[in-house]
């Protein structure tokens, strides 16, 4: 159910993210949400690490 929640909710919030501001391009949209990427990714890891390793 989560996976499916994560898979569904992302597609959803890369669609609405160009439209909180219609005037700029999309790929400058998307990009303001890469730091963000990039830290659930590392999250993501950390959780996995501490979940398989610890």
């Amino acid at each position: 159910m989560l996976l499916l929640g994560h898979a569904l909710g992302v597609p959803a919030a890369d669609d609405l993210a160009p439209a909180d501001d219609p005037g700029r391009p999309a790929p400058a949209v998307l990009a303001d949400e890469f730091p963000v990427v990039l830290f659930l990714i590392g999250c993501t890891w950390a959780a996995l690490f501490l979940l398989f390793v610890r």
